[in-house]
């Protein structure tokens, strides 16, 4: 009986140590399961990295080429005033019946500007204009407050000038009176008193004359400092 027992008891351990894989001839599940991981963990962390980084590269290539680019240049070229303002312009003759605009000037004194204007009877007139604030006796050549002064160089190439002068539609004041005179070679060649609502047309004969300056100032009044002030035109500035 005893053996018979232990036989048993022998046998029991042995079916239980088969179960455990214990006596097993394969170990080859146990290095197959490891493989893989490390197959996985090598190939997809070190790519995307080394693919991402010459992307940056065309960034400061694109921004040079950027501040390179020659039409930078161009930009910088164009930058002065193309209308030579700035310079002064002694007229010739190809300026002949044409209508002078602001730019032609040789030299301005005052707060002149080019701009459509209504005068009078008059609408969209394109014309030099000029704001004057106050009123005096005679024009003053330091102090724009009260008029202002175009002078234009002939080189004795023209024999007549015309234009015509008024009052702005918009003036500040519509009872003030607006002065234009002219002076040839540094003499008074022509005056007048110009109202409000009224365009008057001046001519000058500039036979062998190099300079012309045509002055606007507002007339003297009781009481300057109550005056509204006034906006003078030129329009339609020839030579012939």
């Amino acid at each position: 009986m005893k053996t018979s027992a232990a036989l048993t008891a022998s046998l029991a351990t042995l079916v239980a140590l088969t179960a455990c894989g214990v006596l097993g001839d394969d170990p080859a599940p146990t290095a197959d399961a490891t493989a893989p991981t490390a197959t996985v963990t090598v190939t997809v962390t070190s790519t995307p990295t080394a693919t991402r980084t010459p992307t940056r590269t065309p960034t400061s290539t694109s921004t040079a080429a950027a501040t390179d680019d020659p039409s930078g240049t161009a930009t910088t070229d164009d930058t002065p005033d193309p209308t030579g303002s700035a310079t002064p312009t002694a007229l010739g003759t190809e300026q002949s019946g044409k209508v002078l605009t602001l730019n032609e000037i040789f030299k301005k004194v005052g707060d002149w500007d080019e701009s459509v204007y209504d005068v009078g009877d008059r609408s969209d007139v394109r014309g030099i204009g000029i704001p004057i604030a106050y009123c005096t006796s005679e024009y003053r050549p330091n102090d724009s407050r009260y008029g202002g002064e175009l002078e234009l160089r002939l080189q004795r190439s023209f024999t007549k000038l015309d234009f015509d002068v008024a009052q702005a539609n918009t003036s500040p004041s519509s009872d003030d009176m607006l002065v234009s005179e002219v002076l040839k070679s540094g003499n008074q060649a022509d005056i007048r008193k110009v109202p409000f609502d009224e365009v008057q047309h001046v001519t000058i004969d500039v036979s062998g004359t190099n300079a012309v300056k045509i002055r606007l100032f507002e007339d003297q009044r009781e009481d300057c400092s109550s005056s509204g002030g006034i906006v003078a035109v030129i329009s339609n500035l020839t030579l012939t």
